[in-house]
């Protein structure tokens, strides 16, 4: 058996990465006109946001602002960006947010409702590398078709902080656009008997869908902390497989908004509940909020991404 492993830091994974963030609408309105601000910001981006307002009680439905006004402040407290109006709640900014450990500011100043801010910190990022990759082949019992089960070990090198990750694994492909070939890249499932990373699943808000795992350094901190992902993969003709694994460094407050999200959703599978009426049925209080003056999250990540293919 022959594998043979190539990675490294990508810088069109960028445009991968940043697309990950996601329009966050799950907070229940308690008082009208509340602003409620969110936005899962990546490093080496402008800054981006969603606005709405909170109704009342009986009232469920998203509210887009769009005659706010919405600085960014550095940690000098110097305005360096002011996000513009795009569309469906959607503002953005101009200036690339780069540095770690930086203490931003975003604050938005809405017509007749109470103005909100919030701080935040870029993560410095945490590299992994590739220890070890095994191609399996597994042969399903519902099916003539063979499934791979590539074996991908990875040796995270944590430091000496509390620390926060999440991990996805996508598969990079080409495929047939007019008469050129484009990349594209697929999440694609996987599972690990880690005890520091099975527990917690990352769901995407608008569909439920678990998309990778959310972990802390809690068993493994201060040290190389390796970890054993089993990818499955559709057989390919070629006997190949490329896939590009996303380690993202959160700032606390991702941690904590997806942990209070997790249980939330949890509750409302369990009790059978339809996604479609998920978001707006959690109590006000129930998820994680890190805005002053009214609802939502704002939170960072830094990411490490690899790119690493296993041959038959």
């Amino acid at each position: 058996m022959n594998t043979s492993f190539k990675y490294c830091t990508i810088f069109f994974m960028l445009i991968l990465i940043a697309s990950c963030e996601k329009k966050i609408t799950n907070y229940k309105p308690i008082t009208p006109n509340l602003q409620v601000l969110s936005s899962l910001q990546c490093i080496d981006s402008v800054a981006k946001c969603y606005l709405t307002k909170t109704n009342d009680l009986n009232d469920i439905a998203i509210h887009p602002i769009d005659n706010s006004i919405i600085y960014l402040y550095d940690n000098n407290n110097f305005i360096i960006d002011t996000l513009k109006y795009s569309n469906n709640g959607l503002y953005r900014g101009k200036v690339k947010l780069n540095q770690p450990l930086i203490n931003y500011r975003i604050r938005s100043l809405a017509p007749n409702c109470p103005e909100v801010n919030c701080s935040f910190q870029f993560p410095i990022k945490t590299d992994y590398t590739i220890t070890n990759t095994i191609y399996n082949e597994i042969p399903t019992n519902y099916s003539s078709s063979t499934y791979n089960g590539s074996r991908v070990f990875i040796n995270i090198n944590d430091p000496s902080d509390i620390n926060y990750y999440s991990l996805n694994v996508y598969l990079l492909d080409s495929v047939l656009s007019g008469s050129n070939y484009k990349k594209t890249y697929k999440e694609v499932g996987f599972t690990s008997d880690d005890p520091s990373i099975k527990k917690d699943m990352i769901y995407d808000n608008s569909t439920g869908v678990a998309e990778g795992f959310l972990f802390s350094d809690g068993l493994f901190n201060g040290t190389n902390h390796s970890i054993e992902l089993n990818i499955a993969s559709a057989h390919r003709p070629d006997n190949s497989f490329t896939f590009v694994i996303v380690l993202k460094t959160l700032s606390e407050e991702y941690y904590k908004f997806y942990k209070s999200y997790n249980k939330q959703y949890e509750a409302q599978v369990n009790s059978s509940i339809g996604l479609n009426y998920l978001y707006n049925l959690y109590p006000y209080d129930a998820i994680y909020s890190n805005i002053n003056g009214g609802l939502g999250i704002f939170a960072c990540y830094n990411y490490t991404a690899k790119i690493v293919t296993i041959t038959k």
